[in-house]
């Protein structure tokens, strides 16, 4: 037949069976869609808040003196954005329980990167507890009062809490805690 036998095996070629395989072998640049191509000779550089080139990657002064604003350009590349951190409970009203108002609230609180939960209660509304960035918390009530297809969202309340940080990521509860 064969000068070797494939009893007992699938066809499949094991670790080491083939040239430059295994622990030891070649790297190979992969050819899977999923995965992007190398680019060579590619750097990314910091903007400053504007969005403007603030010079080369490492924020060098040196660099930052061409667009004429010297060294404050490497030193704005570098502030940080001050956030406004706030804490709201909101209840909807209106036909929001059993039509997906839960998950509906937690896809939009981890879009816009907010911590907390949303719970049903017992009178038929729905209790949202999130904690984050002022400005992301006001869009965020704005998209709970469209809420999704099914839903029907007669009102939204929003009562503002002292912000606590206990909240690592938004989560549906099924009982209030």
């Amino acid at each position: 037949m064969f000068p070797h036998s494939l009893e007992g095996s699938r066809g499949v070629a094991q670790l080491g069976s083939a040239p430059a395989s295994g622990a030891g072998g070649r790297w190979f640049k992969s050819s899977r869609p999923d995965q992007p191509p190398l680019e060579s000779g590619r750097v990314t550089r910091p903007v400053d808040g504007a969005g403007r080139d603030a010079g080369p990657a490492g924020g060098s002064a040196r660099g930052a003196t061409r667009n004429g604003n010297g060294a404050n350009a490497a030193r704005a590349a570098k502030v940080a954005k001050v956030v406004k951190v706030a804490a709201v409970e909101i209840l909807v009203e209106g036909r929001v329980q059993g039509v997906g108002y839960r998950a509906f609230a937690q896809r939009r609180a981890q879009e816009r990167r907010l911590t907390g939960y949303a719970v049903n209660l017992h009178d038929g509304r729905v209790k949202i507890r999130v904690e984050g960035d002022h400005e992301r918390i006001e869009a965020y009530v704005k998209a709970l009062g469209l809420g999704p297809p099914l839903a029907h969202v007669e009102r939204v309340s929003v009562t503002s809490l002292p912000y606590t940080g206990r909240f690592r990521d938004f989560s549906v509860r099924f009982t209030e805690v």
